[in-house]
């Protein structure tokens, strides 16, 4: 990001996640989420000072330190006006000394505009009610840290109570019933974020342990558990725990979907063939019964005429899945005369004289209505005077 950090339109969350609802008061889980907001704000502008940006105007020092890999933050101080000097120095030694403290000079000023920035933010994200006790004679606010106003809200409005430890332990304790995985370990991921709130956060070993017990007592996905339990221990961490599980999963839902894919196919093909045998049964019933009377025949004919298009209804979903991508169709490319890539039935013989337009095959024994392989987008009205952009195969 840009050092120039006086716009809030600079930041990540310009503007932060309300402390509390219209009238209502801040809670914990709000200040978690606003907390959380502003520390990705601060720490997305870099800084001298460690590897996680300005993060440190918004952290604890000992949560920060676990941070920085446990090492101790040594709050910056203003630099003096002037570089010092140290007598009978070279002039390459005084440059030195002179870079140094401009660099600090900027540093600092900067870590002054990131603090004046955040400070606004946290401010306008509550009413003033609730800062009041934190605001100063003359100066108002301008003397207070961010990190002593979010420790005001902590201690005044977000303390964990016994009532919201149970309801954490509960969300906790949901089963997985095969949905998401990510759900899963999302609900982990913010019961221990919500433990922390109070002060006694989830260790990666507690988190990676809850997944595998919600995964095992679930029984859908035994083989990942099997090979969990024989990896060597140093080998499962939380984020080792994620990843492996995650994998199981997906191969999983993937079959599902195939094999879901498969029944729906054979669904249609039984519904095809049933409405084919009741289109079989009414013309013969049709033809045996020799109907004169015209209120029965037109009853009959009507009869037949949705049978028939209920039929054409269930070919055209059946090619449609059929032809689609990866569920083993025969659908193929458009290009050439032969319309999706396949080979045509055996052409007419040579003294047989073809009247018939295909879309797929162009001038042949059949018509498109009839083609009993149309390539992918078949046109089954299409016509010799009318061909819709299909084959010209034979046609000239």
């Amino acid at each position: 990001m840009s050092t120039s950090t006086s716009d809030a339109t600079a930041y990540p969350y310009p503007i932060l996640s309300r402390l509390h609802e219209l009238g209502g008061k801040p809670n914990r889980q709000k200040i978690l989420r606003t907390t959380q907001e502003l520390t990705a704000n601060a720490a997305s502008v870099d800084s001298i000072y460690g590897e996680h940006g300005h993060a440190f105007l918004t952290m604890p020092a000992a949560a920060y330190q676990a941070l920085n890999g446990g090492i101790a933050f040594v709050h910056p101080i203003r630099p003096d006006p002037n570089p010092v000097i140290i007598a009978g120095a070279t002039a390459a030694v005084i440059a030195e000394a002179v870079r140094q403290h401009s660099v600090s000079q900027k540093s600092y000023k900067l870590m002054r505009q990131v603090q004046t920035t955040l400070r606004k933010m946290l401010l306008d994200s509550s009413d003033e009610i609730y800062w009041r006790r934190m605001r100063q004679d003359v100066i108002l606010y301008s003397g207070r840290t961010v990190l002593e106003l979010l420790t005001h809200m902590n201690t005044t409005y977000g303390s964990f109570t016994e009532a919201e430890r149970r309801d954490v332990t509960a969300r906790l304790d949901v089963p997985w019933e095969g949905g998401p995985l990510e759900a899963v370990i999302q609900q982990i991921q913010e019961a221990s974020e919500a433990f922390g709130t109070g002060g006694g956060a989830l260790t990666e070993t507690q988190k990676r342990d809850r997944l595998y017990d919600l995964v095992n007592a679930s029984n859908l996905l035994p083989e990942a558990c099997q090979r969990w339990r024989m990896r060597p221990e140093i080998d499962k961490s939380w984020n080792d725990a994620c990843v492996h599980f995650q994998q199981f999963a997906n191969d999983r839902d993937e079959t599902q979907t195939a094999a879901g894919a498969g029944f729906h196919a054979n669904h249609i093909e039984m519904a095809l063939a049933a409405n084919a045998d009741a289109l079989a049964t009414i013309n013969s019933q049709m033809a045996n019964l020799g109907v004169t009377n015209s209120a029965q025949a037109a009853t009959i004919l009507d009869l037949t005429t949705r049978l028939a298009a209920n039929s054409a209804a269930h070919q055209a979903y059946r090619d449609n899945i059929t032809h689609r991508p990866g569920n083993g169709g025969r659908g193929g490319s458009r290009g050439g005369s032969n319309r999706g890539g396949r080979q045509p039935p055996p052409p007419p013989a040579a003294d047989e004289r073809v009247y018939e337009y295909c879309w797929t095959h162009g001038s042949w024994a059949h018509q498109g209505c009839d083609c009993r392989n149309p390539g992918e987008g078949h046109q089954a009205t299409a016509t010799f005077d009318n061909r819709m952009n299909g084959s010209d195969r034979r046609c000239t």
